[in-house]
C-alpha cells in the first residue's frame, strides 16, 4: 500500500506540471498595401486599457529605403511573461501609417496561446494616411483547476487502479 501512495504522489506530480506548463504565447500583427518606397509602419502591442496599459511594447518599421516588408509584413512578439491562463484579459495592437497615399490594411492580429489562436477585430481594415487602427482581442475567463481537486482526482483514479489490481487478483 505504501508503494501504490507514493506512485500516486508521483502521478498527481506529473498531471500538475503538465496541466500547468506554459507553452510560448505569440501576438502577431500583419499589415498590407502600401506604397514600396514610403512606408512607416509603427505596430504597438498591448494589455489592457489602451489610454493606460498595464503593459505594452512598440515594434517600429521603418520601411522607407525599399526594404523586403514594404507591401506587406507581419510583427511578432512573444507575449508568455504578461499571459494570463485565467484569461480575462484584453489586448490590443495599434498599426500606425506614418505616411500619406500608402493604402495601407490592417491584415490580421492573432495570439497563438501553444493550444490554439485567437483573432482580434477589425482584420482587412483600412488604415488611413498618418492615422491609426487598433484591433483587439478579449481573452475568455477560464477555470482552471485547484491544486486540492488535482489531488483529489488523483487519489480517486489511485483508488479505481487499486480496485482493479484487486479484482484481477481474486
Amino acid at each position: 500500500m505504501h508503494a501504490l501512495f507514493k506512485k500516486s504522489l508521483v502521478g498527481i506530480a506529473l498531471a500538475g506540471s503538465v496541466l500547468t506548463a506554459n507553452a510560448a504565447v505569440v501576438a502577431t500583427v500583419g499589415v498590407s498595401g502600401g506604397n514600396p518606397y514610403f512606408d512607416d509602419y509603427d505596430v504597438v502591442f498591448g494589455l489592457g486599457s489602451t489610454a493606460n496599459p498595464t503593459w505594452s511594447q512598440q515594434v517600429a518599421w521603418d520601411h522607407s529605403y525599399g526594404e523586403p516588408f514594404d507591401a506587406a509584413g507581419t510583427a511578432s512578439i512573444d507575449i508568455t511573461s504578461h499571459w494570463d491562463n485565467n484569461g480575462g484579459q484584453t489586448w490590443w495592437a495599434l498599426v500606425d501609417d506614418n505616411w500619406g497615399a500608402n493604402y495601407s490594411y490592417l491584415t490580421s492580429f492573432t495570439i497563438n496561446t501553444g493550444f490554439g489562436t485567437l483573432v482580434g477585430t477589425n482584420s482587412g481594415t483600412y488604415i488611413p494616411d498618418y492615422g491609426y487602427v487598433y484591433s483587439f482581442i478579449n481573452t475568455p475567463q477560464t477555470s482552471v483547476p485547484e491544486p486540492t481537486s488535482l489531488a483529489l482526482v488523483g487519489l480517486a483514479l489511485a483508488g479505481l487502479g487499486s480496485m482493479r489490481r484487486k479484482q484481477k487478483a481474486a
